[in-house]
Formats: C-alpha cells, sequence, structure tokens
C-alpha cells in the first residue's frame, strides 16, 4: 500500500481553538467578582449581495454564536456612498460595546477600500489590514519588537498548522507560493520565527527548484493545482491556501472546490514523514478561529 502524507487537519485544530475560546469566554465573563462582564462583540459591514462574501459572512456568524460571541451585521445596499460607509466606520471606532470591525471586501468599485479599511481602528481591526497593524508587524529590527495589535488571520492560522507537524520554523526553508494578502504578511510572520523566507509567484522562472529545496511550502497563488508531485520533497510541510471552483459533472452543483496544490499526487511525493493541508478543511476552518481568538483578545482589552 503505498504510503502518503499525514493531513493538517485544519478543521480539528480549529475546533480545538474555539472550544477553548468559549470556555475562556465563559470564565471571563463570570470570574468570581460582582462584575458581569459583557459579550465580545464584533460588526461586520457587509455591501451589495456577492454570493461568496454573504457565505463568508454566515460562516463568521455561525461561529461566533456557537462560542458566545455577538456578531452584529450591518449591510448596505452596492449603491451606498462612500461617505455613508465612512461615517459609519468611524460611528463603530467610538461604539465601546463593539471590540472588532470587519470590512467585507471586495467593495464595490466606487468605493475606495483602502480609505475604508484605512479608517478602521487599528484596536478595532481584528483582520489585521490597518497600515499601523501592517506597519508594526514590518518592524523586526532592535531588541523591543513592535507588536500589532492583529495580524492578518489567514497567516496567523498558517503559523498555527506548521507549528502543529513539530517541524521548527527557526532555520527552515519557507517557499511562498503567492505574496498577496495572504503570502506578504505571513512572510513577515516566519522571518520574525527566523526562518529563511523564499516569496515567489507562478510567473517565478524555474520555481520547481526553489520548491523542491524547501521544509515548508506554501501555496497561495490562485490557480488550481498548480503545485505538482515534482515540485516538493519527501518529508516536506505544504500548506494549501488556495479556494478553487472548478466543473465537475459529477456533483449536483457541477462544480467542486480544489487548492492550489495537486492534493493526491503531492501527498504521494511527501511520503509517510511529510505533511499536507486538506481543501477544503485546512486552512479556512483556521482563518475563522483566528478571526474569533482576535475578538476575544480585542474584548479582553477594551472591557478592562
Amino acid at each position: 500500500m503505498e504510503q502518503r502524507a499525514a493531513i493538517i487537519s485544519g478543521k480539528a485544530i480549529a475546533f480545538n481553538v474555539t472550544q477553548k475560546l468559549a470556555a475562556d469566554i465563559s470564565d471571563y465573563r463570570d470570574d468570581g467578582s460582582k462584575i458581569q462582564r459583557r459579550a465580545p462583540c464584533f460588526a461586520v459591514i457587509l455591501v451589495g449581495e456577492r454570493k461568496d462574501s454573504t457565505a463568508y459572512v454566515r460562516m463568521k456568524r455561525k461561529k461566533a454564536e456557537e462560542i458566545g460571541i455577538e456578531c452584529r451585521l450591518i449591510s448596505y445596499p452596492s449603491l451606498v456612498t462612500q461617505s455613508e460607509l465612512e461615517d459609519l466606520v468611524q460611528t463603530l471606532n467610538l461604539d465601546d460595546g463593539v471590540d472588532g470591525i470587519i470590512v467585507q471586501l471586495p467593495l464595490p468599485k466606487h468605493i475606495d477600500e483602502g480609505r475604508i479599511t484605512g479608517l478602521v481602528s487599528p484596536h478595532k481591526d481584528i483582520d489585521g489590514f490597518h497600515p499601523a497593524n501592517v506597519g508594526n508587524l514590518l518592524t523586526v529590527v532592535g531588541a523591543e519588537k513592535k507588536r500589532p495589535y492583529f495580524v492578518a488571520c489567514t497567516a496567523r492560522g498558517i503559523i498555527r498548522m506548521i507549528r502543529q507537524t513539530g517541524i521548527p520554523l527557526k532555520g527552515a526553508i519557507v517557499v511562498l507560493v503567492g505574496t498577496g494578502t495572504v503570502g506578504k504578511p505571513l512572510a513577515m510572520l516566519l522571518i520574525r520565527e527566523n526562518a529563511t523566507v523564499v516569496c515567489c509567484n507562478k510567473n517565478t522562472k524555474d520555481i520547481q527548484c526553489l520548491t523542491r529545496q524547501a521544509d515548508v511550502v506554501v501555496a497561495a497563488c490562485g490557480s488550481p493545482r498548480l503545485v505538482k508531485a515534482s515540485w516538493v520533497k519527501p518529508g516536506a510541510v505544504v500548506i494549501d491556501v488556495g479556494i478553487n471552483s472548478i466543473p465537475d459533472a459529477a456533483r449536483k452543483s457541477g462544480r467542486r472546490l480544489v487548492g492550489d496544490v495537486d492534493f493526491g499526487e503531492v501527498s504521494k511525493a511527501l511520503g509517510p514523514s511529510g505533511w499536507i493541508s486538506p481543501v477544503p478543511g485546512g486552512v479556512g476552518p483556521m482563518t475563522v478561529a483566528m478571526l474569533m481568538t482576535a475578538v476575544v483578545e480585542a474584548w479582553k482589552r477594551n472591557v478592562k
């Protein structure tokens, strides 16, 4: 029987994270003192009726409710004005009952996304997109490393998944295939862990020569099954961030989700000493779990 890589179950890790959060919330709200603290709360701003955005928000709300976090959904039609959204963000910034703010992206083309996300207070920026949080993530020089209030949830979740394998990041060669909203903050987190980080994209020349040397490969480029068996070495860790919908006549919907990694073949190439994350059930649940973690962290700072 052919031996394959071990599975890094983001779903299982996320379940453990959120179970601990639920217990932590309960304990912190009623710690034996006479003070009954309110529940953690975050607000989600949803503009328009994109099916993917609506699905993401629904998933976040469901998980929040399961563990005792309040989620305020604020929906606007796609014709909302820039000034209306700016006023809303400023109002939420000043609301002491709201610990975190999410602006569900993408926004309609007539809205300045950078302006809106930049208006969110860095103290409530649980997505980790604010320039102050990104800037502090980049500050790695000196004995006193500045710490951002929040770090991008997907990047934070990936670090947790790699650690789950037991493979030390210190000194490891990590190749990132894709340097977008996931790859950039992840690169900075990995540098903080003293890993050697190589940043690539799907157009990088001889990319397989780089990935074959890697102890860890992270694929986050949005190209279905780009990473093949010949790209990895036995015993490596492969994290698949991609979520791509491809045609599949065997499915009732006519489509199915695959990652940026050719899962079956790469799993064989990694062998029994390697690790690989699946799609779905890998990075996605971890992103939501890290978002809930950020809400609880913001809540604890706020209620003090």
